[in-house]
């Protein structure tokens, strides 16, 4: 997968950028994805641990607890948590069974993209 590939992550991504200039506002967008993915976290089963994992990293990010982690990884990392709050998907969230394929496709790519950059992370919170 790459942005490329679905107009809406390369959509997602640059507005990844821009969140990434604003600490603040990515706050925030962590904490609407947090309840998006609390409402729904029976349909997002396999994806929780990795979309845990980027909410924390860039919730410590965003406060300045941690920000050994390259740009490029904070910005994937955001452009996934905007991709799953965003409203258009490729696959539509609303579909039974199959509106979080996508969502679960991203995450899963940006987790495999940054896994360095979060295996340093997680030893930084002592969870290695």
């Amino acid at each position: 997968m790459t942005e490329a590939k679905d107009p809406e992550a390369g959509k997602a991504f640059e507005k990844a950028r821009k969140y990434a200039s604003q600490p603040g506002r990515a706050l925030d967008l962590v904490d609407r994805a947090s309840r998006k993915a609390e409402k729904h976290s029976k349909a997002l089963a396999r994806v929780m641990e990795d979309l845990s994992i980027l909410f924390r990293l860039v919730k410590a990010w965003a406060t300045g607890r941690y920000r050994q982690v390259p740009v490029r990884s904070i910005v994937l990392a955001i452009g996934a948590i905007v991709y799953f709050v965003g409203p258009i998907d490729a696959i539509p969230d609303w579909i039974v069974a199959l509106g979080y394929l996508d969502d679960a496709a991203v995450i899963g790519w940006v987790v495999h993209s940054i896994r360095e950059d979060l295996a340093d992370f997680r030893a930084g919170e002592g969870r290695a």
